[in-house]
């Protein structure tokens, strides 16, 4: 480019400088409009995005809050019927064909209330360790009576006795403990404690 056209060029400037001013202003708030637009879409969508993910952590937090209710009725319902089998079993010294014939519990029992308790929180954690481990020392004993013929039989000991007379005692004060433990969760969610619609007491 010679000397001679950026002179030119520089004159023609000078000339529509008024022009270009303007025309750079329109640019500009053209560019400011556009911007803004953007901008303003982009702080809906932020919105939406937001407004969204409060909505699904809502909606996961109440479908938590519903398993949790439900596991907490099962265990209740779990733990009142574990208590009527176990109300019928004697307190103290059983006899040996008792427990050779007793078949109504089982380790399935004992990973049911495990599980249950698990899902449904609350405090009924260590009522239900409680009766786990009583449950399993019954479940033991009575294998070992009907692994025994029923010629030879099974001598209980004294510690036996002991320990089983502990266990059934046990048993009934923890699954009581579980069935009042998960009230609280039960009520959160609006529902009736299984013990109230069965309209009796379990406090044996």
């Amino acid at each position: 480019m010679s000397v001679q056209t950026v002179s030119q060029l520089f004159a023609w400037l000078n000339r529509n400088s008024g022009a270009i001013q303007a025309l750079g202003s329109v640019v500009a708030v053209g560019v400011t409009v556009f911007l803004a637009r953007l901008t303003a879409k982009y702080v809906a969508l932020t919105s939406t995005i937001a407004h969204s993910t409060k909505v699904q952590s809502d909606s996961i937090t109440e479908l938590r809050r519903e398993a949790k209710a439900s596991a907490a009725k099962s265990l209740q319902a779990h733990a009142l019927r574990l208590g009527d089998i176990v109300s019928f079993l004697p307190k103290k010294n059983p006899p040996q064909n008792v427990l050779r014939n007793f078949n109504l519990l089982s380790e399935a029992d004992v990973a049911e209330l495990q599980r249950l308790t698990q899902v449904a929180g609350g405090d009924a954690h260590r009522d239900t360790n409680r009766a786990i481990t009583a449950l399993r020392w019954l479940l033991g004993l009575v294998e070992r009576v009907q692994k025994r013929g029923t010629s030879t039989g099974y001598v209980l000991t004294e510690t036996d006795e002991r320990d089983y007379e502990a266990s059934i005692r046990t048993l009934v004060e923890s699954l009581k403990g579980i069935r009042t433990a998960v009230v609280p969760v039960i009520a959160e969610s609006g529902g009736s404690p299984l013990d109230t619609l069965a309209g009796r007491p379990r406090d044996e």
